[in-house]
């Protein structure tokens, strides 16, 4: 009934720990079939998730943008394991629509769910009939999310809403750059309403999707390599006339241990340059911002926030190499 599509990138223990987790908890779930699109591009991932689940041999997946690539299978009673080699990284959203595109042709289930390898269900059991129920109830939903509890802040992450241009691409980088001490109250994203609700957009790490819908609005966005995602996508929601469903119901709630991949990989300052260009991207191509104002936004972000970003990172350089002379 449900396929789960993991973009992994060098956290398998993760990817396999997530897995279990889930499928210990899981109640009404049908058959879950899990799909890792591998976007490492490194054999020790595939001998990892080999090692775990002792794969099948290889198949070939053809229809991605023409591209062919191999992919190798694990089959139990109740679930699927399915393993995409891609062989380089394709990003949050090409690697998703890869997956998204594989289970639509090996599965075909009416859901699919786009989820992160580092979360952690909250309570004892976690109950897709839920997520079932709603959809029936809500026929213009295309995409779902339940309750995501931040657990680096202990707060909720979803639903997600738009704000302006000029908090999203001008105040938001004073926020980071002082973690907080400046425009936090200006800066805030999430709406913290505890109820169901239709919103602008869903947070990223665990959504679920009306197969069909999804693939009617033309899944993800790939114009973008990282980040800004979950309002592009809920911006084409929108446009096709459904809505993005925020689900609030104990019985569905996740934490998640946010930026765990990213901060591990992708340094901050390499990160923020991704970000930007995916911001820039958004508001360009879906809020239809003035490219006056897009090129004030750039001309801040480069000459005020790029340096002070570097400031940062050498003032939290040499105060580790100060504090571990002191130890």
């Amino acid at each position: 009934m449900f396929s789960v599509i993991i973009v992994d990138y060098k956290t398998a223990d993760r990817t396999v720990k997530f897995i279990e987790e889930l499928l210990l908890h899981s109640k009404n779930s049908g058959r879950l079939n899990f799909i890792i699109v591998d976007n490492s591009g490194n054999q020790e991932t595939f001998e990892y998730i080999n090692n775990t689940y002792r794969l099948g041999d290889e198949l070939i997946f053809k229809g991605f943008h023409g591209e062919t690539f191999p992919f190798y299978q694990f089959e139990k009673e109740n679930y699927t394991i399915t393993f995409l080699k891609t062989n380089q990284n394709l990003g949050y959203a090409k690697g998703n629509n890869a997956g998204a595109l594989l289970a639509k042709e090996l599965f075909h289930d009416p859901y699919l769910v786009f989820a992160n390898n580092d979360l952690h269900i909250i309570g004892g059991t976690f109950d897709w009939q839920i997520f079932v129920d709603a959809f029936k109830k809500y026929p213009s939903c295309a995409m779902m999310g339940p309750q995501i509890i931040d657990k680096e802040k202990n707060e909720q992450r979803n639903p997600k809403k738009k704000v302006s241009w000029l908090i999203e691409l001008v105040l938001y980088y004073y926020n980071i750059l002082t973690k907080g001490v400046l425009f936090s109250k200006q800066c805030q994203f999430i709406d913290f309403s505890p109820r169901t609700k239709a919103c602008d957009a869903l947070v990223g790490c665990f959504v679920l999707a009306d197969s069909e819908k999804f693939f009617r609005i033309g899944m993800y966005d790939e114009n973008t390599f990282l980040y800004y995602e979950e309002l592009i996508i809920g911006e084409k929601v929108q446009k096709q006339g459904y809505i993005s469903l925020f689900l609030y119901d104990n019985k569905v709630k996740l934490l998640h241990e946010h930026g765990k991949t990213t901060k591990k990989y992708l340094p901050s300052i390499s990160g923020e340059l991704i970000s930007w260009q995916s911001r820039k991207y958004y508001f360009k191509e879906y809020r239809k911002l003035s490219s006056f104002k897009i090129q004030i936004a750039m001309i801040h972000f480069w000459i005020l926030v790029v340096p002070l970003l570097k400031i940062k990172k050498n003032m939290k350089f040499v105060l580790n190499i100060f504090s571990s002379k002191i130890k």
